[in-house]
């Protein structure tokens, strides 16, 4: 599950006649009995707080995925099952950013730069990363093309996932490189 914050609509796509744009996501993979309690990781865009009771409610919040650790910690020991999630970007890019647009060019630079993520358990204790996590986040777009104006019954069709390891990367819990 992810949890994304009200903001205004994304801008129009770029281009004239242009009927597509590019859909911003991060995705989030984890061995869910890593920390031995549930968890949360957030992802921002900018400054984080150095208050974790902060982080739901700071500007740069883009969202969050949430990883629930079923019964007692002795479970989980030793267990490799991995969760996974998606916290999409584009309404937060569109509101915080200043980007004219979704393209490539605009938005690879703006991750790289603000891009952020955390991880507090349900007691609120912060959770320190290294680079022994098994937390891996990578950042993700998808083409979506819209039907023709004219037509309200065509829905939009998506491409095929472009990943971005670059923008994470040398980071603990970033895209490992292989």
């Amino acid at each position: 599950m992810s949890y994304v914050k009200d903001s205004p609509l994304p801008p129009a796509p770029s281009g004239a006649g242009d009927r597509s744009y590019l859909d911003w996501s991060v995705h989030i993979r984890v061995k869910q009995y890593e920390y031995g309690k549930n968890f949360t990781v957030f992802v921002f865009l900018g400054d984080v707080p150095g208050n974790s009771d902060e982080w739901y409610s700071a500007p740069s919040y883009a969202g969050d995925f949430n990883v629930m650790v079923y019964g007692v910690e002795e479970r989980g020991k030793g267990n490799d099952i991995f969760v996974q999630g998606v916290v999409h970007l584009n309404r937060t890019i569109a509101a915080r950013s200043g980007l004219p647009s979704f393209d490539e060019d605009e938005v690879v630079p703006y991750l790289k730069e603000k891009l952020s993520w955390r991880v507090r358990t349900v007691s609120g204790g912060v959770i320190e990363l290294d680079e022994k996590t098994s937390l891996e986040v990578t950042v993700f777009s998808v083409r979506v093309s819209m039907g023709p104006i004219s037509d309200p019954t065509t829905l939009p069709s998506q491409g095929k996932p472009r990943y971005y390891d670059d923008i994470t990367a040398g980071r603990p819990g970033g895209a490992r490189t292989k």
